[in-house]
């Protein structure tokens, strides 16, 4: 994320990390692939973070996919220390070193920072990642915890199931077969030396894993449960749907079976004001397939049936709304605000944050610094700002609005920009909202249904971990030499992880042989991002200008809206430029409707 360096100090900054290449993928005929074979590195640390003690070798086994015939290099402070492909090192004296790990084959390269904390004792560290919806497993299957420990030599392990007092093993992996439903907790100690270590799980023990149906809010204040819609108009609802075995989909409207809905997507159209019950309904197999018991008896494989259902409520037709048109052209108030993890998040020099612990502070944060022009940082994807008016603004068929970033040549973050109608009148995001077309919608790198879950980390001054739905994994780098809060992930966000949905766009950064970062611009359509609507600056700088006409539904076609109320500035790419750090939208300042400002 870095713009606010100044010039002279990003091109000063050596390269610690390489650009993750192409950040998204290609999305053909409804199946999203990887784009390339270039290496991926995984460190075997959930942090990134690794504990040495003084005099003791520290080991770091990474593991990397598309190996093949590759180079490996450590580096610290620029200078190659070892070009093995497991990480051993001595340290002498007490401090926090940074290595970066370089793997290079034919198709390309990937790098990865490892931080490592040299202290005079070196207490155990322990890594046991659970999957971000909660670990289920079944009964009578078995099950084996593998933990990750660093300074496990010579430790001793102890597992202890719910409150008991006595191990049920002290081997460091856990073998675990359940043979009763229901929920418990898994806790691993584990002490050497120099200290302890403690980690608990919370695993829930089923005879069948449930099929998960979720309907992903339009902000995370929504109930994602209530839609509303214009008549005249159609509504497009997209459930996530996982742990489904050969899933066909049917949608209920009233409980009448809509007859051509077999899709997971369903565009409903009312045919008349108020309210409908909406039911989606996933219908799968268990495990278990079909198989004959004897010649006579065959076993059918076992159905099952999961359902959600929504309120949607149809108003008065868009073109019978009386809205107001006039008034400040500026937005006026900040609805919600909710970066993804990045190096200004929580920062209180630069970025202005003084502690804020709940949503209305960190929306009263950004509503205050934007009114005076001053950015907030959206963090990596996913990330986001909403924004409103004292009035609707109109679709005239030219740029209606504008939004201010701090953009320049080389330094682009590009932020996708959606826009809202307050449908059902309650002066809050949650209607439906419209992606805003630019240059690389449709593209082939370009992922319309992207997702990022970040997990809080284990301690302060760690980066931020993160796995997407295209099966891919990385972290947020911490970077305490330029940004030493805490913790770069949002504190108001009490979950332990959350997921971030939107559209993700490829990294567009490039590198010279002599070490500098250039985050390129895309052609059009972007906040934060020089392009050629920039409008009022030869140097592209400034804020960018943007078409409600271009404002489309989620199956691609013109959403032909007459007016908005609502924008969400949402930052686009899951990447980093080396020391420079995460490609981090920032919005510069409040919206700007360009109808009334002229």
């Amino acid at each position: 994320m870095s713009c606010f360096f100044s010039h002279a100090g990003r091109t000063a900054i050596p390269a610690l990390l390489s650009v993750a290449l192409a950040a998204a993928a290609c999305n053909k005929d409804g199946e999203i692939t990887l784009p390339d074979s270039k290496p991926r590195i995984t460190l075997d640390s959930e942090t990134g973070v690794y504990a040495a003690k003084i005099g003791r070798a520290v080991t770091i086994t990474p593991t990397v996919e598309n190996e093949g015939e590759a180079a490996y290099s450590w580096t610290i402070d620029d200078e190659v220390v070892s070009t093995a492909r497991v990480f051993e090192y001595v340290f002498n004296e007490e401090g926090r070193v940074y290595v970066t790990l370089r793997v290079e084959n034919r198709a390309g390269y990937d790098e990865k920072e490892a931080r490592i904390d040299v202290n005079r004792l070196a207490p155990p560290v322990i890594s046991l990642i659970v999957p971000p919806t909660g670990l289920y497993v079944l009964t009578g299957r078995e099950y084996t915890f593998a933990p990750e420990v660093q300074n496990g030599e010579n430790a001793r392990y102890e597992w202890y199931l719910d409150d008991s007092s006595v191990p049920v093993s002290t081997e460091k992996d856990y073998i675990f077969m359940p043979t009763q439903p229901g929920d418990c907790s898994l806790r691993l100690t584990v002490t050497n030396e120099d200290g302890t270590a403690e980690k608990t799980v919370a695993v829930h023990v089923v005879d069948v894993i449930p099929v998960r149906i979720a309907f992903i809010p339009s902000s995370y204040l929504a109930d994602p449960l209530v839609k509303s819609v214009s008549l005249g108009r159609t509504l497009f609802l997209r459930p996530q749907v996982s742990d489904a075995v050969g899933p066909e989909y049917a949608w209920y409207v009233n409980g009448v079976l809509q007859e051509d809905a077999t899709q997971r997507m369903f565009a409903f159209t009312p045919e008349k004001e108020g309210e409908y019950e909406v039911t989606f309904r996933v219908t799968d197999t268990d495990e278990s397939p079909a198989a004959p018991l004897s010649r006579h008896i065959t076993r059918a494989s076992s159905k099952r049936i999961t359902e959600k259902t929504l309120r949607v409520t149809c108003y008065e037709r868009e073109s019978e709304r009386v809205i107001t048109t006039t008034g400040q052209p500026a937005s006026n108030r900040v609805l919600e605000f909710l970066p993804a993890p990045g190096q200004f998040v929580n920062e209180t020099g630069m970025a202005g944050y003084t502690g804020q612990k709940s949503f209305e502070e960190a929306r009263l944060y950004a509503e205050n610094r934007l009114k005076k022009g001053e950015f907030v940082s959206l963090g990596n994807f996913g990330g986001y700002v909403i924004l409103a008016f004292d009035h609707s603004v109109e679709n005239k068929g030219k740029y209606d609005f504008s939004i201010p970033g701090n953009q320049f040549e080389g330094s682009n973050e590009p932020g996708v920009v959606w826009v809202m109608q307050d449908v059902n009148g309650n002066g809050k995001p949650d209607d439906e909202w419209y992606e805003l077309r630019g240059s690389e919608t449709g593209g082939e790198w370009t992922v319309q249904e992207y997702a990022v879950t970040y997990y809080r980390p284990a301690g302060p001054r760690q980066g931020v971990k993160w796995t997407d739905n295209l099966g891919r994994s990385g972290q947020v780098a911490y970077l305490g030499q330029f940004h030493a809060q805490d913790y770069y992930y949002p504190l108001w966000l009490e979950e332990e992880s959350h997921t971030y949905y939107g559209t993700g766009l490829r990294q567009n950064t490039t590198q010279t042989p002599g070490g500098d970062w250039s985050n390129n611009s895309f052609e059009w359509g972007y906040v934060d991002n020089a392009g050629s609507d920039n409008l009022e600056s030869s140097s592209k700088t400034g804020k960018t200008w943007f078409k409600i006409s271009n404002a489309m539904t989620p199956d691609g076609q013109p959403a032909g809206l007459r007016y908005i109320d609502f924008i969400k500035v949402q930052s686009a790419i899951n990447g980093s430029a080396g020391g420079l750090g995460e490609l981090s939208t920032e919005v510069a300042g409040m919206a700007v409707d360009e109808n009334l400002d002229r």
